[in-house]
């Protein structure tokens, strides 16, 4: 098992309050981003998004720069309480629920979204782009509820 603070470089930056605040709010705001842009290149017309390699290319480019900005701030949030998360990036979501932070079902529902981002972005498998559709008008609210809880998370890492 790996402790969050040994995931993190210790290099003093993630130990400032000020600095962990404004680093969530930017991440906040680029999960916030990202979902947008998606919404945006995936409504141009969402019949020929199946067959536009290019409009795929940039939901998927900000589907992985959203989950990656929920990985690095939750594991923020988890190093800050000292929480413990295993090896992969989207065990995170299950510290903070079991710190009952998150809802589990948000957590799990993250897990997911986390497990589907890997395949998109490494080809870990062939993606079906159906599945990416799915993800594109059923999960982002998902992105979009952790962002509302990082709000929350951001103003009481100054009360700490």
């Amino acid at each position: 098992m790996i402790t969050a603070p040994d995931i993190l470089l210790d290099d003093g930056f993630l130990d400032q309050q000020v600095a962990s605040h404004e680093l969530v709010l930017d991440k906040a705001a680029s999960i916030g981003r990202c979902v947008a842009r998606i919404r945006e290149v995936y409504a141009k017309d969402s019949i020929t998004f199946k067959a536009d390699i290019s409009r795929q290319d940039v939901a998927i480019c900000n589907l992985q720069r959203a989950c990656q900005a929920c990985i690095d701030t939750g594991l923020v949030l988890v190093r800050r309480q000292r929480l413990d998360v295993q090896q992969s990036g989207s065990d995170v979501f299950e510290a903070l629920a079991q710190a009952g932070e998150i809802d589990q079902g948000l957590a799990e529902r993250l897990q997911r979204l986390i497990s589907f981002h890997y395949v998109a972005v490494y080809s870990y498998e062939v993606m079906d782009i159906l599945d990416l559709v799915q993800v594109i008008e059923k999960q982002l609210n998902n992105l979009l509820e952790f962002k509302s809880y990082l709000l929350v998370a951001a103003e009481n890492l100054t009360e700490i």
